[in-house]
């Protein structure tokens, strides 16, 4: 019989004090990870079935890893996205170069909260205390923990070793079915977002902004409780080339979503960057599909869109590296439903760029907020009836060696028996409200089917 993967941890872990002890403690505030390779695991079920209620799950369109983490280790705190300098600076000294802190950053500044996202830091990121991993033709099960001189050893292991315990291996079950949509409310209502679209472009014609982006949220209250590995199972079995994403802050309170937007990653010095805009759905033949494809790639609303996407990367990328490269054109970007407008960038960092400034220089994208991008934050109350939290944020990991950030949009935010489903659209110009309202609706009810069921 197979000697269950926490069993086998809790060896090593055991191992590693008795080690410790021999040769003496450390002298100073550290993170420490042990590792071990196991069999593959089918990593969501994992995350699904964990009774710990603080967990997440993450799947990495970039580099095809999928990671799930329960427990917390660490947790970094912040009101606002300054606040990251700080908490990435303690990130990127950690002595043991595989650790990963995994969290997001809300939109906008806290002013705007509301009671949906109440209970949700402005910026969190956590250091799981067991963390699930495959990648690279490998699964790693691992222990983190943060190791400081005056900690009593044989307790840190008492305690370590009495939560591996916890730990649920065990075959596979199925998500259990997700209860029906019996009640709904929009933020705003279809006549207030018309409003607000005239309203949008008497700005838009009356100063230097060139695109405002607006959102809605759709809020559905549920025949029962929602579990969010299940919403999240729903979600997999849906969408693809896409980061797959799940925060929970609660047993039935979670920030879940599958995005298409890199960002940013960073592999050392070396920065990918990603322009998306503009939307068409899929054809139902290859002719078809083909045809939309054209016309997206055609339409002077949708190429100008991207093209305000493509200038304030360039110009950041300017700002951050010493040489940087484009695609030499715009291509699509394939999704099962929805396809859009697509560009990818590389570049060399310049000595010293921090994380925490290459956040605060593109966050956020003229793809979630406005071009230029700063002028948004005066509208975003007047315009947006409701708060966008973690919404079209950004959401991901950061490590010393590298980093990626996904915009966390196709996205919902789980509250027991309630789940908030948010979209948005670049409003210009020419734009039509009723026009962008059945844009943004065909979003949101997509979404809503494959979570709830059509």
């Amino acid at each position: 019989m197979t000697t269950p993967p926490n069993v086998q941890l809790r060896y090593e872990v055991q191992q590693y004090f008795k080690v410790s002890q021999a040769c003496g403690v450390l002298e100073q505030t550290t993170a420490v990870r042990i590792e071990i390779a196991v069999e593959p695991v089918e990593i969501l079920n994992w995350f699904r079935i964990q009774r710990i209620t603080a967990k997440f799950y993450w799947a990495d369109r970039i580099t095809s890893c999928e990671t799930a983490g329960i427990g917390t280790a660490d947790v970094l705190t912040g009101d606002d996205i300054t606040d990251c300098a700080p908490i990435f600076s303690r990130i990127v000294h950690l002595t043991d170069r595989r650790i990963r802190y995994y969290g997001g950053v809300r939109f906008g500044k806290m002013e705007s909260y509301d009671e949906t996202w109440e209970s949700v830091d402005a910026v969190r990121f956590v250091l799981p205390r067991f963390e699930l991993h495959s990648g690279n033709g490998a699964t790693m099960f691992a222990c983190n923990f943060i190791w400081h001189p005056c900690d009593d050893t044989n307790a840190l292991c008492q305690q370590l070793c009495s939560e591996l315990d916890a730990i649920i291996f065990q075959a596979e079950n199925d998500p259990t079915s997700l209860p029906s949509a019996i009640h709904r409310t929009d933020a705003p209502g279809q006549e207030e977002w018309c409003g607000n679209i005239d309203i949008a472009k008497d700005i838009l014609n009356s100063t230097e902004l060139d695109k405002i982006v607006l959102a809605r949220k759709t809020t559905l209250t549920c025949s029962g409780p929602l579990n969010p590995g299940d919403v999240l199972i729903r979600l997999r079995a849906s969408v693809r080339n896409c980061f797959l994403f799940c925060f929970q802050f609660g047993s039935e309170h979670a920030f879940v979503g599958a995005s298409p937007e890199l960002l940013y990653s960073r592999d050392s010095n070396n920065i990918y960057c990603e322009a998306i805009a503009g939307t068409r759905h899929r054809g139902v033949s290859a002719e078809d599909d083909i045809t939309l494809g054209n016309e997206l790639l055609n339409s002077d609303k949708d190429r100008y869109e991207h093209r305000l996407v493509m200038d304030d990367i360039e110009d950041t990328l300017r700002l951050l590296c010493s040489t940087y490269k484009a695609d030499p054109e715009v291509t699509l970007l394939k999704l099962p439903r929805l396809q859009h407008l697509y560009a990818k960038y590389e570049g060399l960092l310049n000595d010293n760029v921090s994380d925490a400034f290459i956040l605060e220089c593109l966050h956020p994208t003229p793809a979630v907020g406005s071009s230029p991008k700063r002028e948004y934050e005066r509208l975003h109350d007047h315009l947006e009836p409701f708060d966008r939290g973690w919404y079209a944020g950004p959401i991901g990991w950061i490590g010393s060696e590298g980093a990626i950030f996904a915009v966390g949009i196709r996205s919902a935010l789980v509250k027991d028996r309630q789940i908030s489903l948010f979209s948005g659209a670049g409003i210009v110009a020419d734009s039509d409200g009723h026009h962008e309202w059945e844009e943004i609706e065909h979003k949101i009810c997509h979404f809503r089917d494959i979570i709830l069921g059509s």
